[in-house]
């Protein structure tokens, strides 16, 4: 569910999201994907011990 509130909400992975539907991907393989970027900046926060910071993409 974080995955695909993430596609709805967050301009970055939206971004990301729309340009693998043109290459033809199929939407459960994106959707995996999506979930293993969160994963990594999850553990990357706990790794460092900081909060996540958002930047906003134009």
């Amino acid at each position: 569910m974080c995955a695909i509130s993430s596609i709805k909400n967050n301009t970055e992975i939206k971004l990301y999201y729309d340009r693998k539907v043109k290459e033809g991907k199929n939407k459960k393989i994106i959707i995996n994907a999506i979930r293993n970027k969160i994963l990594h900046r999850i553990y990357a926060c706990v790794r460092d011990q900081r909060m996540y910071e958002y930047k906003q993409v134009a």
